[in-house]
């Protein structure tokens, strides 16, 4: 199994330290871990026409969800506490909501 550490910053400040192996990650501030895994869940059940805040199966480090509609990386998300999200507009029944997230272990 390979490994492999990225180094980042968000916002300047601090600085984050990811490891990646395989599906799973470590994320760390300072020295203590603040992540566990690279979550990925395929929502597309969910949508309804009229539903378009949406929940985690587990909470989220914050600015760390990505979120695809159809396939495609949507960047209009709002994040609204650490396990749910609105999407705009909503979406339609027949598209594909599948996102990604590391894993709060706080």
């Amino acid at each position: 199994m390979e490994t492999q550490t990225i180094i980042c910053k968000i916002n300047q400040e601090p600085i984050i330290h990811v490891e990646i192996s395989d599906v799973s990650a470590g994320a760390f501030i300072n020295g203590n871990v603040i992540a566990q895994y690279l979550l990925a869940e395929d929502l597309t059940s969910l949508v309804n026409g009229t539903r378009n805040i949406f929940s985690t199966s587990a909470h989220y480090v914050t600015g760390t969800l990505k979120v695809f509609i159809n396939g495609l990386k949507e960047r209009g998300i709002v994040e609204l506490t650490s396990n749910t999200f609105q999407v705009t507009p909503t979406l339609e029944v027949g598209d594909s909501l599948e996102i990604e997230y590391l894993k709060n272990e706080n």
